[in-house]
């Protein structure tokens, strides 16, 4: 597990779509679904339930949503010290 696999599924999380996080991450759409899959493997756990394009939360990614926000906050501030 790394930051960037964490802000993809948290943008992605937010957007509710892989195009639209890439797109603010100004990534390739395929380098983001696949750090989400790696994410996903690394758990041992489905992050999203998928429907065609549409990606909504599962249980178990939103228990773990609030922990990589709160990840991606003390990142943040460790690099403004």
């Amino acid at each position: 597990m790394n930051l960037s696999q964490i802000e993809a599924f948290c943008t992605v999380a937010d957007t509710g779509s892989v195009s639209e996080a890439a797109r603010q991450l100004d990534c390739n759409r395929t380098k983001l679904s696949m750090s989400i899959k790696a994410l996903e493997k690394e758990l041992s756990v489905d992050l999203f339930l998928r429907s065609g394009n549409q990606l909504v939360l599962s249980e178990a990614g939103k228990a773990i949503y609030r922990d990589c926000q709160n990840l991606l906050v003390t990142e943040s501030r460790i690099r403004q010290t």
